[in-house]
């Protein structure tokens, strides 16, 4: 069975089990994640009129091996950057902002946000002594 946050979000507890019977029948069980993504990134365009039939054909076409998961691709690689920003913000020393608070995104300040905290300024100061004399 498939965990519920695996699923897309906004599916009721009889969607969430309907589409878990659905996504048993698949043969390739190495093939869920792109067809939950694949699903999921149809039903965020808001057309699909049957969201579980539409993961019926999908699973339908896995088995027989004409699933083509062009979405699922763009949905899995959205997700893994997701975890990297997320993993290098935990990362950052307290006191940086992010990109959208005050930096751009090549590093560059905006002006907008606030300033970096006394520690990471002295950092900063030593690091830019050092590059100015060519210390590494």
């Amino acid at each position: 069975m498939i965990a519920e946050r695996d699923l897309p979000p906004g599916l009721g507890p009889d969607e969430q089990h309907a589409a878990n019977r659905i996504l048993e029948r698949l043969a390739d069980a190495q093939l869920n994640r792109l067809v939950i993504d694949e699903w999921a990134a149809h039903l965020a365009g808001g057309a699909l009129r049957s969201p579980l039939g539409y993961l019926a054909a999908l699973v339908s076409r896995a088995n027989s091996g004409q699933f083509v998961p062009a979405r699922a691709l763009q949905r899995r690689i959205a997700r893994h950057n997701a975890a990297r920003l997320d993993a290098a913000r935990r990362r950052r020393p307290d006191g940086m902002a992010d990109a959208g608070q005050g930096a751009e995104p090549g590093g560059a300040s905006t002006g907008t946000g606030s300033a970096p905290s006394p520690e990471i300024q002295k950092k900063l100061d030593a690091l830019r002594r050092s590059l100015r004399r060519g210390v590494p």
